[in-house]
């Protein structure tokens, strides 16, 4: 069955090897303690920030944040908004996609440190492990050691990267403090994956199998330094894309050592970007009903900022409308995070009034 989720339905490796052991075992549920027991402090967490959130207060910081740490990829995945993004400059024109810069990475990861954080996604849009990024000294910089500032210097007990895992330094994951890592390849044939995860430049050929092939490369040299992190977590999409290969992908990737769980991951709407492109009118008229006046949680709990340094309301914003102006170079996250427009968007959204993007999102309950 897995285990259900908000946004999907999980299935523990180690679980399932316990329950082939001994069929009197329940592999749900041990996959589920499994998994707390990983990250222990998820739950307190978790439900202390919607304890806050159902009496609308808001707290000093919050425990969640969401960076976009790079806004390019190799991918043009036709259920993801980077095919509709805009992100806009200190000049307020239209930015080239890019890389944040470690500059501003680290401003705020220095005044997130004293706040205590909790957890940590160090991507929105785009693939992470392309970043590249250069100290004040000139010397470079890389997704490990993006992730090891965040745990040293920003405080972050929890770190997540996600991944469409055709890259070449899939490795350096098993040389930083990453907690957990999403590993998305969306099918387990080459057609499939090829209208689920195209290539940006047209040249899907071999693209599935050299995938497949560094994945499972990473994933042996994993099993071979006999170490736990990062948590490996195998996503496929539950479209109907992907109807048919939901099982075998389950079957295929839970055997595999260096696996820790396989994620059925449901689509989100996104209906303010894409329109109906991906998710159909009677699936939207569900997760329509599920929040209606719903203020959205992201407001009064997860913190979010672009790859431009531009802070904004809400991880879901492709075309960056829910700012200011405030940036980590000309202010602070505290600043934007107290500050009026924030204040005010949080007021609309208790009194029931939903401006653009907000008034046709279908994921403004990230934790329910």
């Amino acid at each position: 069955m897995g285990v259900f989720q908000k946004q999907g339905t999980l299935f523990v490796r180690h679980a399932w090897l316990a329950a082939r052991e001994d069929s009197s075992i329940n592999a749900d549920a041990l996959g589920n303690a499994i998994r707390n027991q990983w990250r222990p402090l998820s739950r307190p967490t978790r439900e202390a920030a919607l304890g806050m959130y159902a009496r609308r207060d808001v707290p000093a910081m919050p425990k969640y944040f969401i960076v976009e740490t790079v806004a390019t990829c190799s991918r043009r995945c036709p259920f993801c908004t980077i095919n509709v993004m805009k992100r806009y400059g200190p000049d307020g024109q239209l930015a080239k996609p890019g890389r944040l810069e470690w500059r501003g990475f680290m401003k705020l990861m220095q005044e997130l440190g004293p706040t205590e954080p909790y957890g940590l996604s160090a991507y929105q849009l785009g693939e992470p492990l392309n970043y590249v990024g250069h100290d004040e000294e000139g010397k470079k910089k890389d997704i490990g050691d993006l992730v090891d500032a965040a745990k040293r210097i920003g405080n972050f007990r929890v770190v997540n990267v996600s991944t469409h895992g055709d890259v070449t330094n899939l490795h350096r994951l098993l040389e930083c403090d990453v907690d957990d890592l999403i590993v998305s390849i969306d099918g387990t044939t080459a057609e499939t994956y090829r209208k689920n995860r195209p290539m940006a430049n047209g040249k899907d050929e071999g693209s599935f199998e050299r995938t497949v092939g560094r994945v499972k490369e990473f994933l042996a040299l994993k099993a071979r330094r006999g170490i736990s992190r990062p948590w490996v977590m195998m996503q496929v999409i539950n479209s109907e894309l992907t109807r048919d290969e939901v099982l075998p992908f389950i079957r295929e990737w839970i055997v595999v050592d260096g696996v820790d769980s396989v994620y059925i991951k449901n689509l989100d709407s996104m209906r303010s970007w894409l329109g109906d492109k991906m998710v159909s009118d009677e699936e939207d008229m569900i997760k329509a009903a599920r929040v209606e006046n719903m203020p959205c949680q992201h407001l009064w709990g997860i913190g979010s900022m672009v790859f431009t340094g531009q802070f904004n309301a809400c991880a879901h914003d492709a075309y960056t409308e829910l700012v200011d102006g405030k940036t980590i170079y000309n202010s602070t996250f505290a600043e934007w995070w107290h500050g009026d427009f924030l204040t005010d968007l949080r007021r609309q959204h208790s009194s029931g009034t939903f401006r653009m993007p907000c008034r046709e999102c279908r994921e403004r309950d990230p934790w329910l």
